[in-house]
């Protein structure tokens, strides 16, 4: 869901922490698996003490493999889709938001170009801020 990205990341933690949602169809997620998984295993066990062995040792890998795949149609469809477009959704938002920030700074930027690159003195040309030796900006 993720594929390891930094940004698929941060979405997932977000959404952990403000999404009742998110937080809903994850745990869904999470007790479909547990009970796939569990239920194979109390079936194994109970064919272990009722299947003659060679026929236990076939039918436990078509358990595993029903088991598995029961839960990722079961899991997939009810949780992780919905899941996946959340932090896809999650993710846009964030570069939305980053690119807005950076245009926001690039405006800055042009209309005030020593704000942000921290030469004063093109700030208070632009201004006509007086300075400490009763200069005005215009007079440098």
């Amino acid at each position: 869901m993720l594929r390891g990205s930094a940004a698929g990341n941060a979405a997932w933690e977000r959404l952990m922490a403000g999404s009742e949602r998110f937080r809903r169809a994850e745990r869904r997620f999470s007790a479909i698996w547990a009970t796939a998984l569990l239920t194979e295993c109390v079936v194994k066990v109970v064919g272990a003490y009722t299947v003659p062995v060679h026929t236990m040792v076939w039918l436990g890998t078509v358990l595993t493999v029903v088991a598995v795949l029961a839960a990722m149609l079961i899991a997939g469809g009810s949780c992780a889709d919905p899941m996946e477009k959340m932090v896809k959704a999650e993710v846009g938002a964030e570069d939305q938001a980053e690119a807005e920030a950076e245009a926001e700074a690039e405006v800055a930027v042009a209309v005030h170009p020593g704000v942000l690159t921290g030469d004063p003195g093109v700030a208070r040309r632009r201004t006509g801020v007086v300075r400490n030796d009763g200069k005005t900006a215009g007079q440098l």
